[in-house]
């Protein structure tokens, strides 16, 4: 059954116009309360990240609005995550999520069936299975170029529309299922062996570092180079090169140099500018080519 996985959370004592006691059932059916906070119209926790720095995890929305704007902060704490709260709402028709979103569970919006558009948080990362399950009135979604996993029939029974995603976002079947799917974020990097190309994939997730063979150039006016990218992962650095498709290249003067989608610079006149390369799915791993152009 699609529920096995989800919080049951009903609410049970008021104690305070600012916190409430709810009742949760954990999936290995342990029954124990805990109280939560409450700002405007959502019931929240405040949890601890392994570092020890605080995040905002969203539990319940309480409310009867039609349009919903999740807030990005309460009381200086980054709203990250959304649990459930959403589940099976019979009113809500439009939602904008905030930008310090990083992650949605699963069941998160499942059964809203009036919801007919959702802007969801530009650094997403995670999207649960069932997230968006039979979500029948939602004309398309549009998933953030950071998300590398959704999870199993995210958007199963959901859609008038279409689902926009980067290429890089696999549909993928769930093992031992016949219909069931998910999506992952993969990186693909190809090199030569005996004359041959030869393709390898990564999950996007387990990439900790990109980079590139040099990070100084110098090219004459009108000539062209391409940046070629290496990756990294736990075990060090991988053969081949990465595929652009996944890359983001952007200048800090395109009137010296201007650089492509596909990482292709080209030197315009005499100077130096800086191209920066990013990985799509995660900004933080980045670096920077210096061009000089004679």
């Amino acid at each position: 059954m699609k529920k096995l996985y989800s919080i049951i959370l009903v609410v049970c004592i008021i104690c305070s116009p600012l916190s409430s006691a709810f009742v949760q059932a954990g999936e290995d059916g342990t029954v124990y309360e805990k109280d939560f906070l409450k700002y405007d119209e959502y019931f929240y926790s405040v949890e601890s990240n392994s570092d020890g720095s605080k995040y905002i995890r969203m539990i319940k929305y309480d409310g009867n609005d039609e349009t919903i704007k999740i807030p990005d902060v309460i009381d200086g704490t980054d709203v990250t995550c959304i649990d459930e709260g959403f589940c099976e709402n019979k009113e809500v028709t439009s939602v904008t999520m905030g930008n310090k979103v990083t992650h949605i569970s699963a069941d998160a919006f499942s059964g809203c069936k009036k919801l007919k558009s959702i802007k969801l948080s530009k650094n997403l990362k995670y999207i649960g299975m069932y997230a968006f399950y039979n979500c029948e009135s939602l004309e398309s979604i549009k998933i953030p170029q950071t998300v590398t996993y959704c999870g199993k029939n995210a958007f199963a029974g959901t859609f008038k529309g279409e689902i926009k995603k980067r290429p890089y976002l696999k549909k993928l079947k769930v093992y031992g299922t016949d219909d069931a799917y998910r999506y992952k974020a993969i990186a693909k990097v190809k090199y030569k062996k005996n004359g041959k190309t030869i393709s390898k994939s990564y999950w996007a997730e387990r990439i900790t570092k990109i980079s590139t063979g040099k990070k100084k150039i110098k090219l004459s006016k009108g000539s062209d180079y391409s940046i070629k990218t290496s990756i990294y992962t736990k075990s060090g650095k991988r053969k081949g090169y990465l595929s652009t498709n996944i890359l983001k290249f952007s200048t800090v003067d395109d009137k010296v140099v201007k650089v492509d989608k596909y990482g292709k610079v080209k030197a315009l006149k005499k100077g130096s500018a800086t191209i920066h390369v990013s990985l799509k799915t995660d900004a933080s791993l980045e670096y920077d080519v210096l061009v000089n152009v004679e």
